[in-house]
């Protein structure tokens, strides 16, 4: 009898406690979520904060993006992955962080599943080459022309090593044949002001300068992608200019590592329920970007993994280090 008692009482405690557990996780989010954003302030960093404050009116807390640029994404990216995976971090990835720079450093070796929680990606896109106005040329293929006739004379810039600025220009520097300075900088921001100064001749990035080149600050050379961009499309493509030089861009959403399975689930949900509200496909059209709602975790993380695997032999070609 006593034994059997006992017994009572331990699945008496096992339920209280399973209860108990249930409890916490139908709580979240029970206070404001952090959403790292580890760049400088662009257009793009505007659409995530409507996103945030879509996602906000779904979790029913607040959500709130918080710049950290540096080390191309990497300083913000390492302080969110070193969290606790409760929910309460979350931050924006793009390949240079999480496909980039991986491969290129011997102590960044993160990889998706095991050292953070791939949560969802948000868009896709094709990249711009902004450039100085305060140069000789109007496009790319005079650009090309230039750089070949001033070899190391022109710069271009990036938010870091290993970054997708970085991987871009060396890219488009081996697939014109030319030579330019590599200038790294915090983020888009600096990269215009440089640019709108003289003294940055060449950046590749979405459409957040788009409003600067409207304004003849600054001007665009050509596009990346297979096909013109949206945010441009009388501007012809890389291809189109007789250069051999084609890359889009994605950001995504991860977390800390072990984040638990009901957490990822409520958070890609309201990540893709916001990105289908007014607010954020408007904002979405000023940022240049195409968004991607619906892209389940597993989906994501295949896409960084293939990435990984088809820059393996860009890194190895360009020899590109970040440590």
């Amino acid at each position: 009898m006593k034994t059997s008692r006992t017994f009572i009482r331990g699945i008496a405690a096992v339920a209280l406690l399973t209860a108990s557990s249930g409890a916490v996780a139908q709580a979240w989010p029970s206070r404001p979520i952090t959403w790292m954003y580890p760049f400088g302030e662009s257009a793009a960093t505007a659409w995530v904060r409507t996103l945030a404050q879509e996602m906000s009116k779904t979790l029913g807390q607040p959500v709130l993006v918080e710049n950290k640029p540096g080390m191309g994404g990497r300083i913000g990216l390492t302080q969110a992955l070193a969290a606790k995976p409760d929910g309460y971090m979350i931050s924006i990835a793009v390949p240079s962080m999480v496909a980039y720079q991986p491969l290129t450093s011997k102590t960044f070796k993160i990889e998706p599943g095991k050292s953070y929680t791939p949560i969802t990606q948000i868009y896709n896109l094709k990249l711009n080459l902004y450039g100085s106005n305060k140069v000789p040329y109007n496009d790319l293929k005079g650009l090309v022309a230039y750089a070949k006739a001033n070899p190391g004379k022109l710069n271009y810039g990036s938010t870091g090593v290993a970054s997708t600025g970085h991987f871009a220009g060396e890219l488009l520097s081996r697939g014109a044949g030319i030579q330019m300075v590599h200038v790294p900088y915090k983020g888009e921001g600096d990269q215009t002001a440089a640019a709108i100064a003289g003294d940055l001749h060449l950046y590749i990035t979405s459409g957040g300068p788009k409003a600067n080149v409207e304004a003849g600050r600054i001007q665009v050379l050509g596009t990346t992608g297979d096909t013109r961009s949206k945010v441009f499309p009388n501007v012809p493509t890389a291809k189109e200019q007789g250069v051999d030089f084609v890359m889009t861009q994605w950001m995504g959403v991860v977390a800390p590592a072990g984040l638990p399975a009901d957490i990822v689930s409520r958070l890609n949900q309201a990540i893709t329920a916001a990105m289908k509200e007014p607010a954020p496909v408007k904002a979405a059209e000023v940022a240049g970007v195409e968004p991607t709602p619906g892209i389940s975790p597993d989906a994501f993380t295949a896409l960084i993994r293939a990435d990984m695997k088809a820059l393996e032999p860009v890194v190895k070609a360009t020899g590109i280090v970040t440590d």
